[in-house]
């Protein structure tokens, strides 16, 4: 099975904490992809879903600098590529904790 990454959005702005009304800001990106993972004899074919992550963290997942033009370019160069998304137990729900590009051997 193979997940792609299709495209992506930035979201970048700032917010006030509910409580203390302080201003917080946030970058993040919404990967698309695609995947045929769960494919059987009813589901025939690749289905959409988005993985909304901190710039941080896919800089992390990219092994590259939190600079958001080098993200964004580095996204950019894996347009339908294959990735591997990483799922991990956080506050004891399975969460989206980064990807990784997948590099087929020839």
């Amino acid at each position: 099975m193979s997940t792609y990454l299709v495209g992506f959005e930035r979201k970048k702005g700032e917010f006030a904490n509910d409580k203390t009304g302080e201003l917080i800001n946030y970058d993040n990106r919404l990967l698309r992809c695609i995947t045929d993972d769960g494919q059987n004899r009813d589901n025939f074919g690749f289905s959409g879903f988005e993985v909304k992550m901190k710039m941080s963290d896919v800089a992390d997942s990219l092994g590259i600098s939190a600079n958001g033009e080098a993200v964004d370019t580095s996204l950019k160069n894996l347009f339908r590529k294959e990735v591997e998304i990483v799922y991990a137990p956080r506050n004891n729900v399975m969460t989206v904790v980064g990807f990784r590009p997948v590099f087929k051997k020839s």
